[in-house]
């Protein structure tokens, strides 16, 4: 049974799908009005190469935080999936132990 818990790698660019989006329709819309609703996407103040390499900064810082994010909910799966694993081998060792004090067989 897989764990619905753990996130996928390739979740991440599900993530970035949106902004990405985003990004597009700001810049149409800031061609055709000339209203940029952020600094760093003005691209009749900062020219179009400026805003293309601070959204891909942007993207990057998004993409970092992501995969921190994913690798952080793998290791808390991970270690929940350990602590499930070691009770329940407590469990069966006890019932394998008091069956056999008791003179049980398996």
């Amino acid at each position: 049974m897989i764990d619905q818990r753990i996130i996928h790698w390739r979740s991440i660019f599900n993530w970035l799908l949106y902004p990405f989006v985003y990004l597009l329709y700001t810049l149409w819309h800031g061609a055709l009005s000339g209203f940029y609703p952020y600094p760093f996407v003005d691209v009749s103040e900062l020219g179009m190469n400026s805003v293309l390499t601070n959204s891909v900064i942007i993207t990057v810082a998004f993409l970092l935080i992501g995969l921190l994010l994913i690798r952080i909910n793998r290791r808390i799966a991970q270690k929940g999936s350990k602590c499930t694993r070691t009770k329940s081998n407590r469990n069966i060792l006890r019932i394998y132990f008091y069956l056999h004090q008791e003179g049980a067989s398996l």
